[in-house]
């Protein structure tokens, strides 16, 4: 609920007075396009009372939709509420010309953000590579289907916030998913840096180029960061720091053109994008 703040569930169990083993809530993988097309689609039922969510799944079960059961419906909601995020992220840069390759990097970082969120706001056991966590970000960061993804796309091309909502004939609920997260992350302070992004692009109106170029810098960093944290469970601290430093030396020969060699056989600097003429030619 982007007014309240709250997950649906909290606001009918509140506002209503609904017992919470009585609530469920139903998470993807899954668009509604390939449903009515009658396309195999998996489908979560979330719900506290395991009998009411095997009752719900086989309520929804047919030939082409198969159905399984959680209890995480905290993790559930959240999950389905930043996949939306990482959608609009996904489309812009598409937009932006970031490859499958970078794709790939943006939608797996996307799933540690979620899991370190939803741990912070949920410390229960959860697999978020389960179809329901992983499968919900990859379908709707990567799918035609994905109004989210469509919307990012828009805003990687230069459309403002407005004109975007205002073209689009569907609604993109991780416009006001970022806002939420953003909030309550002010509370739970975890890292989320691509949720940061899009928070800035779409609430204090930066432009999508320099944030998202930006966010690349972040994510490697991370990356770089967890690659010496896994190495310091068999390196000494002498042996990291140097390794810490070599790192960060060879990066920065990389970067510049200046490693051993160069005068030689020269650098190449790969392009950006190819368009489709450079590729026939």
């Amino acid at each position: 609920m982007p007014d309240e703040n709250i997950l649906i569930t909290d606001y009918l169990h509140q506002r209503f007075g609904i017992p919470m083993e009585q609530l469920g809530v139903i998470t993807g993988p899954c668009h509604a396009e390939e449903i009515a097309l009658e396309r195999l689609s998996f489908l979560t039922i979330g719900c506290e009372s395991r009998h009411n969510a095997e009752l719900w799944a086989k309520l929804f079960q047919t030939p082409y939709v198969h159905t399984t059961t959680s209890n995480d419906v905290i993790g559930l909601e959240y999950s389905s509420v930043m996949k939306n995020i990482y959608a609009i992220a996904a489309g812009m840069c598409q937009a932006l010309h970031y490859g499958d390759n970078f794709q790939a990097v943006l939608l797996s970082n996307a799933l540690q953000e979620i899991q370190r969120f939803t741990t912070a706001v949920s410390n229960v056991p959860r697999d978020v590579t389960a179809s329901a966590y992983l499968g919900d970000v990859l379908v709707t960061g990567y799918s035609q289907f994905s109004r989210n993804r469509q919307f990012g796309q828009m805003l990687g091309l230069g459309y403002s916030v407005k004109a975007a909502q205002m073209e689009m004939e569907m609604v993109a609920e991780g416009y006001y998913g970022t806002q939420a997260i953003h909030k309550t992350n002010e509370r739970i302070q975890v890292a989320i840096p691509i949720v940061d992004a899009m928070y800035e692009i779409l609430f204090n109106r930066q432009k999508a180029k320099p944030i998202i170029k930006a966010l690349t810098n972040k994510l490697h960093e991370q990356h770089m960061k967890l690659t010496l944290t896994n190495a310091a469970s068999f390196l000494q601290a002498e042996a990291l720091e140097l390794l810490e430093k070599q790192t960060v030396a060879a990066n920065a020969l990389l970067e510049n053109g200046q490693g051993a060699g160069n005068d030689y056989i020269g650098w190449v600097t790969l392009p950006s994008s190819i368009t489709n003429d450079e590729l026939d030619d």
